[in-house]
């Protein structure tokens, strides 16, 4: 992360990061432009409440970088130099028991992603042994949702931060 920090010295925190395609509420597509402040400035802020004691922390991706979530996971995995953990599948395909078998101690993906996995692997653990911290990104994020992660003994919480508003 501090080659990153040097090199990108140049960057201000408004300059473009990255461009997402996103759908509106009238269906259709738009381009959304992401500043680096978008990623680089929060990442430090919000791994404070995401790092974990004890063994390096691994970070599991579900989702992929043309969603933030994606971007989002890379970047708080290096800024807490955790162990990435990225199944043969991702996003609502992602295998299960390659979830369980990694044992992530964080994971931040869509409601959409996480209730998939959570149908398909039944009653057993969904992250294997450990703590594991649960990030819920998206609009309206069901609280029954939320009460099954808890419930599941996963320190879930949601978190909304919309393409469309960078």
């Amino acid at each position: 992360l501090s080659w990153l920090q040097e090199h990108a010295r140049d960057c201000a925190p408004a300059d473009p990061y990255c461009i997402f395609q996103v759908s509106t509420t009238t269906g259709e597509s738009t381009y959304v432009i992401r500043s680096h402040r978008s990623f680089v400035g929060q990442t430090p802020h919000f791994a404070e409440g995401l790092r974990t004691a004890g063994e390096p922390p691994r970070v599991l991706l579900l989702n992929s970088l043309n969603h933030s979530a994606g971007h989002t996971s890379v970047s708080l995995a290096m800024e807490i130099s955790a162990e990435m953990g990225l199944p043969s599948k991702i996003d609502r395909p992602a295998p299960p028991l390659e979830v369980r078998e990694f044992a992530p101690h964080i994971a931040i993906t869509s409601d959409r992603v996480i209730s998939t996995i959570l149908d398909q692997i039944g009653e057993a653990p969904l992250f294997g042994a450990g703590p594991t911290k649960a990030v819920i990104v998206g609009p309206n994020i069901d609280p029954a949702l939320l009460t099954r992660l808890i419930a599941a003994g996963i320190d879930a919480g949601e978190c909304y931060g919309t393409q469309e508003t960078g």
